[in-house]
C-alpha cells in the first residue's frame, strides 16, 4: 500500500495517498489556530501531527490533544488521484515513502 505525506506551502494542506488505486484526501493543515505538520506512522491509514494520530481517509484525530477534531477537507469532495492532483498543483512538494 501505498502511503504519502505532502504538503503545499502556498495553502497549507496536507496530502495523503492510501490505497492501491492511489485515492488522495487533501485537508487543511490549520487547525484550533496552528498549523499541523504531518509525519507518517507503522500504522496503514493514519498519520501523526501536533501530538495526535490522524486517520487518513476521514481527517479526524484518533488521540492526543486534538481527539474528537476533524481537519477540513481541502478538495471538492470527489475522489483525488495523484497524476491529477500533479497536474494541477505541480509545485506540490513530496515527503514520505511508496
Amino acid at each position: 500500500m501505498s502511503r504519502r505525506a505532502f504538503h503545499r506551502r502556498r495553502r497549507r494542506t496536507v496530502v495523503v495517498a492510501v490505497g492501491r488505486d492511489r485515492t488522495l484526501y487533501a485537508y487543511d493543515r490549520r487547525i484550533a489556530g496552528r498549523t499541523l505538520r504531518f509525519r507518517q506512522t507503522p500504522e496503514d491509514g493514519v498519520v501523526r501531527a501536533g501530538g495526535s494520530r490522524w486517520r487518513v481517509a476521514t481527517g479526524d484525530a484518533l488521540d492526543g490533544p486534538y481527539a474528537g477534531k476533524r481537519l477540513a477537507s481541502a478538495a471538492d469532495g470527489s475522489q483525488l488521484y495523484w497524476a491529477a492532483w500533479l497536474q494541477f498543483h505541480p509545485d506540490t512538494t513530496v515527503y514520505g515513502i511508496d
